[in-house]
């Protein structure tokens, strides 16, 4: 049976933001705006300011804060506002998560995603 359920792609990252936060309760989604054009609507009423929370706009170090969140346990999940920002984070990226699995023998995981907004 095919599904004949249109949505947009905010409402579709929305919707899966709400499903794996309901799903597993260490994710945790923060960034630099709220809303973020509706992919963020309703997760600060459903999940409260411990699991949704704004943070000043300081990409490299709310990169550093989600890789040192994923390393303790979280599943943090970071929305950028504009992805030409997000390069800034870009050193915490290549330097220390993406070396911290292999260089721990497997030890260290880094569940870390970043979302960036590019356009509207």
């Amino acid at each position: 049976m095919e599904n004949k359920r249109k949505i947009s792609f905010c409402q579709a990252i929305n919707e899966a933001l709400h499903q794996e936060m309901e799903r597993d309760p260490s994710i945790v989604v923060y960034g630099g705006e709220g809303n973020i054009f509706g992919s963020n609507k309703g997760l600060l009423e459903k999940f409260g300011p411990d699991r949704f929370f704004l943070t000043p706009i300081a990409e490299d170090a709310m990169t550093g804060f989600g890789i040192g969140a994923a390393i303790g346990g979280l599943r943090p999940i970071y929305s950028h506002i504009r992805v030409d920002f997000a390069l800034i984070g870009l050193n915490h990226l290549v330097n220390m998560a993406s070396v911290l699995y292999y260089g721990s023998g497997g030890a260290v995981n880094v569940p870390l995603t970043i979302r960036a907004a590019i356009g509207r």
